[in-house]
């Protein structure tokens, strides 16, 4: 496929660039000076400036675009990110990178890896994304690219979203462990539960769980997992209220405490189901790790008890409900004026 812009297309663009990085000059009959853009601006607009006007196969010999790119001091990661972003198409970005990795710039790591990431967002908007991004990936091992915490999260993702979720444990597999951090370990568990791949899922989460883990478990983390494994709908094997009760423990040494309706959607279910002890001991384990227990929940534990006539835990209950200044609404009124009801009758 000929990927070079004829020299007329490459103007138009470089003409909608420039009007989009100067919209002062159109607007203004008389503008007054603009004020000097900060270097690393200045330097990107410039580059993709050259890298628009100029066909890629005379990059090499393009003395202003080679001394923008190559000249000390070198741009910086972030310029050479953004510039790759900045180019209109994924074969422009393409060609871009190469020049980039077959020149002096090959030798930083760093630049080449955040060109890499910019390529990746292209490629994943292409009509052949899933092709294309396993074929960059690959190749980024052949070139010796380091993948960013942000390539690598974007590859997991895209890879989920077109249903290559094999692709995306390929990926988390292979990267090193700094990388495998919190942030990229919810992208993945995320990835797993919406496939359906609950046991894989919970072996990662198990990982992030260990007291000498270096990715441990955040607010994302339990909202990824309790939402994904209690949705309606979802995929793979359905989960015991013994394992939901284990991980809300679990996550919850770790300060991570589900949401409110969740929370009260497990207690609720639990004490419809006769489990009203295994109730009981969630709600108090959750108080004594110190999570934010509200009304709601305390009110579904509370009509458990009514139903079991249990007074005594009752009013246990209420008594920690204005120890944790959590006031009582309609709901538990309600609860109390039936119980009253209920010991008149």
């Amino acid at each position: 496929m000929n990927t070079t812009l004829t020299v007329s297309k490459h103007s138009k663009l470089l003409r909608r660039y420039l009007l989009k990085h100067n919209r002062r000059f159109c607007t203004e009959p008389n503008p007054q000076p603009l004020t000097p853009p900060q270097d690393d601006e200045q330097r990107i607009t410039q580059t993709v400036q050259h890298l628009l006007e100029t066909p890629h196969q005379e990059w090499s010999s393009s003395q202003p675009l080679q001394s923008l790119l190559f000249s000390s001091p070198l741009p910086s990661p972030r310029s050479i990110l953004k510039t790759t972003r900045s180019l209109p198409s994924y074969c422009q970005a393409l060609n871009f990178f190469q020049h980039l990795r077959e020149n002096s710039l090959s030798t930083n790591t760093q630049s080449l890896s955040h060109s890499f990431q910019a390529l990746l967002e292209l490629a994943g908007k292409e009509p052949d994304a899933a092709s294309r991004l396993f074929e960059l990936y690959q190749a980024s091992k052949e070139w010796s690219v380091p993948l960013t915490v942000n390539a690598t999260a974007l590859l997991i993702r895209y890879f989920g979203r077109l249903d290559m979720v094999d692709k995306s444990i390929v990926v988390f597999d292979e990267i090193d462990l700094p990388i495998k951090s919190t942030h990229i370990r919810n992208i993945l568990i995320d990835v797993l539960l919406r496939d359906g791949r609950i046991d894989r899922a919970l072996n990662v989460l198990d990982e992030m769980l260990q007291p000498v883990s270096e990715s441990p478990p955040n607010g994302v983390t339990g909202d990824i997992v309790f939402y994904g494994l209690t949705k309606r709908g979802r995929k793979g094997r359905n989960v015991s209220e013994e394992e939901l009760i284990k991980l809300v423990l679990n996550l919850g040494k770790h300060s991570v405490f589900p949401k409110t309706n969740w929370l009260t959607q497990l207690v609720s279910s639990l004490c419809r189901n006769g489990k009203i002890n295994q109730a009981w001991d969630v709600l108090h384990e959750q108080l004594k790790l110190g999570a934010p227990i509200e009304s709601p929940t305390f009110n579904v534990l509370l009509t458990g008890l009514v139903r079991c006539g249990d007074v005594k835990r009752m009013n246990t209950v209420l008594a920690e409900m204005k120890e944790s200044g959590v006031l009582p609404d309609v709901v538990t009124l309600g609860i109390l004026k039936l119980t009253l009801l209920f010991s008149i009758l």
